[in-house]
């Protein structure tokens, strides 16, 4: 046998054992984490009665998705309802019928409205805007993860419209930026006048920056808002905790996701039931 032939056969196994060696399970890349969501409460104030086209009807998703741990602040709780954008034709939000371009690009639902004229209201000239077609369970916590570009106008609505007695109701704890500051607004209507009865801003709020957004009202009507960075668990730029009577706290209350002017990306949501809850 020449020379060539044994340093060919050689060169053969030493190929074949290399490819052996690589692809054992110790020398595979380490899984991504998978991220969850935060949630709140928002209101549209241009529109009393906002038109939304249902996209689909969805019964809870019971999943085991990883909780947030800072939604749950030293709670424990379960996944109950989860929603990843993944399928345009089946989500759990009904989109706006007269809104401005949206999508869902890589598994994230991608709201997009046009900057307005500087004479103009940012919500006279449309939005893109989804309500859940869910309410969440009262005492469950909501989470989102979100994002926005540079100079969105956006919002976080929590909202429940009610013909009473008295008249057309409206209840809505809303994460919303129309200005120059991020707020959380709680707000009443009556006959469709509407006025703040509580604002607390938040200052450390960054564009670009991927936060964990959650709501939870309990029976009696105490609320808890969290705002926090989802590559930094630990930076919690917005924890604000209310107290408002049980008329905030009942079955009906929906969520409006929507971008007033620029961009937002909505990645997931959550609703999480706390299982050592009294």
């Amino acid at each position: 046998m020449r020379n060539g032939n044994i340093f060919t056969m050689v060169g053969g196994l030493l190929f074949i054992l290399t490819v052996f060696a690589c692809s054992s399970p110790a020398s595979l890349p380490p899984a991504t984490p998978t991220y969850s969501q935060a949630s709140l409460t928002p209101v549209i104030s241009h529109t009393p009665t906002p038109t939304f086209t249902a996209t689909a009807t969805r019964q809870p998703t019971f999943t085991a998705t990883t909780v947030p741990t800072s939604a749950l602040a030293n709670h424990q709780g379960r996944v109950i309802r989860s929603e990843h954008f993944d399928d345009p034709s089946d989500f759990s939000l009904a989109m706006d019928a007269v809104a401005e371009e949206y999508s869902i690009t890589d598994g994230r639902l991608v709201l997009v409205a046009k900057v307005s004229p500087k004479n103009v209201s940012p919500w006279e000239d449309g939005d893109s805007a989804g309500r859940t077609t869910f309410s969440p369970g009262v005492g469950n916590v909501s989470v989102f993860l979100f994002q926005v570009e540079e100079n969105t106008y956006f919002g976080f609505h929590f909202e429940i419209y009610e013909t009473t007695d008295t008249g057309f109701q409206y209840h809505g704890i809303n994460l919303q930026r129309l200005d120059n500051r991020l707020k959380l607004y709680f707000r009443v209507g009556q006959d469709g006048v509407t006025r703040d009865i509580l604002t607390y801003p938040v200052y450390e709020f960054q564009f670009g920056t991927w936060y964990y957004y959650s709501l939870q009202v309990l029976p009696d009507g105490l609320v808890t808002a969290r705002l926090w960075e989802r590559d930094q668990p630990a930076k919690v730029i917005f924890d604000q905790t209310v107290q408002v009577d049980s008329s905030w706290a009942k079955p009906g209350f929906t969520f409006v996701v929507t971008s007033v002017q620029g961009k937002m990306e909505v990645d997931e949501y959550q609703e999480i039931e706390l299982t050592d809850a009294k």
